[in-house]
């Protein structure tokens, strides 16, 4: 029964192994990636030159991760994993929240409305700068600046 059970388990991550493989050979090709909003690589030429040798490797590369078999699918599978089990997030520029909300975080946007991190005396120069010109504006075309 353990020979089976072993048997079994090396055919299953066999398959899982060529399964990627029987998807890129399956004719299915996408150009261009709705969840990314890119175009995807295409195919390099096969190298000629020198040139063209040193760099179709790395061509050759781009190509491949851009047309993995399944590649949508195990990006969505992977990124279910880190929300739902590691409760983090994909996207380095959102963090998770309390009851699943999300909060855009470039450019210290939490630490600064938190107050956490504060401004450097250069930075904030420049805020106080902008926060007069834009005064300034605001008073040119008769309104108030709140």
């Amino acid at each position: 029964m353990a020979l089976l059970y072993q048997r079994v388990t090396v055919l299953i991550f066999c398959i899982l192994l060529l399964l990627p493989m029987a998807g890129m050979i399956s004719g299915h090709r996408e150009t261009v990636s709705m969840g990314e909003k890119r175009r995807l690589a295409s195919l390099p030429s096969f190298p000629t030159d020198l040139k063209s040798v040193q760099s179709f490797p790395s061509s050759f590369e781009t190509y491949f991760n851009d047309h993995f078999g399944f590649r949508t699918p195990l990006i969505k599978l992977h990124s279910l994993y880190k929300v739902f089990l590691l409760h983090t997030s994909p996207i380095k520029k959102v963090v998770i929240g309390r009851k699943g909300w999300l909060f855009f975080n470039v450019n210290r946007m939490i630490e600064d409305y938190l107050g956490v991190v504060p401004y450097r005396r250069g930075e904030l120069e420049e805020v106080w700068k902008l926060f007069q010109k834009r005064m300034g504006i605001s008073h040119y075309i008769g309104s108030r600046y709140l």
